[in-house]
């Protein structure tokens, strides 16, 4: 598996247990060096942020608001990484990280679930992505799911 440095994946976002000082420092990535996810529909991202913002009790405006882009040229790793994590608002609402782990997992099984229904992706791709995604790192998939929020 290859991969690529969270600095120039994600924008700002630092991925990450609420442990102290417990920080990834790498995201899985495709050979072609872009995430599962990268060039498909909007509709994957958007399904997923949906998904997550309804089962964090947020809405998606607000969950942008933590881990999206801010002003300051828009390059890649040129923003302050995010002060709130993933895991952070999950502690918040009382969940437990295997409800984290299964709340994004589900949000990443029914955003390729939707590409699947439109012809963008055949089963066996997406099966193939969520096999894939399931053999992440938790802070690697805390990422992932922060980028949906900071690139998406």
């Amino acid at each position: 598996m290859l991969f690529v440095s969270l600095g120039a994946l994600l924008v700002g976002c630092q991925a990450g247990s609420s442990a102290p000082g417990a920080v990834a420092t790498s995201t899985p990535a495709k050979g072609s060096g872009s995430l599962p996810g990268d060039g498909d529909p909007q509709i994957y991202w958007d399904t997923i942020k949906q998904q997550v913002a309804q089962g964090l009790h947020r809405s998606v405006a607000e969950l942008t608001a933590l881990w999206g882009a801010t002003p300051g040229g828009g390059q890649k790793g040129s923003n302050p990484p995010a002060a709130v994590t993933i895991s952070d608002v999950a502690t918040q609402e009382g969940l437990t990280r295997d409800q984290l782990t299964s709340l994004e997992l589900n949000a990443i099984q029914t955003a390729c679930t939707q590409l699947v229904h439109q012809g963008a992706l055949t089963q066996a791709q997406a099966d193939a992505r969520m096999q894939e995604i399931r053999g992440w790192s938790l802070s690697d998939l805390d990422g992932y799911i922060m980028y949906a929020f900071n690139a998406h």
